[in-house]
């Protein structure tokens, strides 16, 4: 019996041995993979760490081979891209920029200009157009000759909307054929402006040219591959681009400016500030003022009310630096006056619309002295401008400040009391 239990403590000794020395080989292995794991870890975020410190000199290293691209259509409308150089005289975008254009500006990010010289090929099904312009670049692009790999990272650098020559990064999601043409499906966010903004990888070659977006869906951005700008062939069948010189003629200017009062007089506003914005710096001081007013008008009438302070403010300035005023001159500035101070009050700064108020009236005062055949214009808009800031600083329960304006307002025969100044005032 003795035997039997000596030999139960036995048996069960050796499995507890047998079971710590399966514990301490789990141990060992469960350390060594964990080792492994931190190893990994490390590795990878080593790598990001690097990878991540290469953006700043990768984008620095490229950007001066990017340009900036606006068109102005023959319809009217203006667009924006981007294209680069692949040498010291030859630029890549893509084809839908660059059909049916009037006008085309190309500037780098440090504000050099470029002239549209002649075009060397062009592809519409992939979407494609390669021009030379007279100025020499200093930097280009290398053109990979060999299709990126899904998952490998991927950089471009564009101008969407407002926001020139940014960097954005992603990944190839896919190689892909749409209508026979083999496009480059990829991760790096998008906006209008970054057609034709190079996709590079992360040695700076370019491997594809942004083309389109698809906005059913987040982050499906297609770009034609780079071989098929090497492979592009000659085409004629695009029209001869037309540049945005140094200077343009006076026709040019005279057409362009006529189809922008078109646009306005239609109230198709957006069209018409596409069509002025890009000739503004060709404009000589009188059409400089004209273009500055129809810009200011243009965003008081889309409501962006921000905006048209700011240009009616760069309006203001213009004429004041003026040493001979015209008529037309001093009745433009009062009227600027008044829009800056209605678009003051409607962003709720009533303080900044009533110092504009005042200057307007000072303004007005001296057109009566300038131009007997307005003279009633004139008062009236004295009248106008009295009588709204007697209304502002009533607002503002300022009575006495309101009572001293309304007086002034009735002094040049404003007759409307809908607020019951005449009893508040006595």
């Amino acid at each position: 019996m003795h035997h039997i239990q000596l030999l139960g403590v036995m048996v069960k000794i050796k499995q507890m041995y047998q079971l710590d020395n399966l514990l301490q080989n789990e141990n060992k292995c469960n350390f060594d993979k964990m080792k492994k794991i931190i190893l990994i870890l490390c590795l990878i975020f080593s790598i990001a760490f690097v990878h991540g410190q290469n953006f700043p000199r990768l984008y620095k290293k490229s950007l001066p081979a990017v340009v900036k691209i606006s068109t102005q259509n023959f319809d009217g409308t203006a667009t924006k891209g981007t294209g680069f150089f692949i040498d010291e005289k030859t630029i890549v975008t893509c084809y839908h920029i660059a059909d049916k254009v009037n006008t085309m500006q190309i500037e780098s990010s440090n504000g050099q200009k470029f002239t549209v010289d002649s075009i060397i090929a062009s592809n519409r099904k992939t979407d494609l157009i390669k021009f030379t312009v007279k100025e020499k670049n200093k930097t280009w692009f290398k053109l990979s000759d060999k299709l990126p790999k899904v998952g490998e990272s991927v950089f471009i650098i564009g101008n969407p909307d407002d926001y020139d020559f940014s960097m954005s990064s992603g990944i190839v999601s896919s190689l892909r054929r749409k209508n026979s043409v083999q496009v480059i499906q990829n991760t790096a966010p998008c906006s209008p402006g970054n057609s034709g903004s190079p996709v590079l990888n992360k040695k700076g070659k370019v491997i594809g040219v942004m083309s389109y977006v698809m906005f059913v869906g987040q982050n499906l951005n297609f770009a034609a591959t780079s071989l098929n700008v090497i492979n592009m062939q000659n085409d004629s069948s695009i029209k001869q681009l037309t540049p945005i010189a140094a200077m343009i003629s006076h026709r040019e200017m005279d057409s362009i400016v006529d189809l922008a009062k078109l646009l306005f007089s239609k109230k198709d506003y957006t069209n018409a500030l596409n069509t002025i914005l890009p000739i503004t710096k060709f404009a000589d001081t009188t059409q400089s003022i004209e273009f500055t007013e129809m810009i200011a008008n243009c965003h008081l009438f889309n409501e962006d009310y921000s905006k048209a302070v700011q240009y009616y403010e760069l309006l203001i300035d213009k004429l004041h630096k003026i040493k001979h005023h015209t008529p037309d001159d001093v009745w433009i500035y009062a009227d600027a006056l008044n829009k800056t101070s209605l678009c003051y009050y409607i962003l709720g700064d009533k303080n900044g619309a009533i110092d504009v108020i005042a200057k307007a009236a000072d303004v007005c005062k001296d057109g009566l002295a300038m131009d007997t055949l307005r003279k009633e214009i004139y008062t009236l808009l004295i009248q106008q401008v009295y009588a709204s800031d007697a209304m502002y600083k009533y607002s503002l329960n300022e009575i006495f400040e309101a009572c001293l304006s309304w007086k002034i307002a009735k002094q040049y025969g404003y007759k409307k009391d809908d607020h019951g100044f005449d009893k508040i005032c006595e």
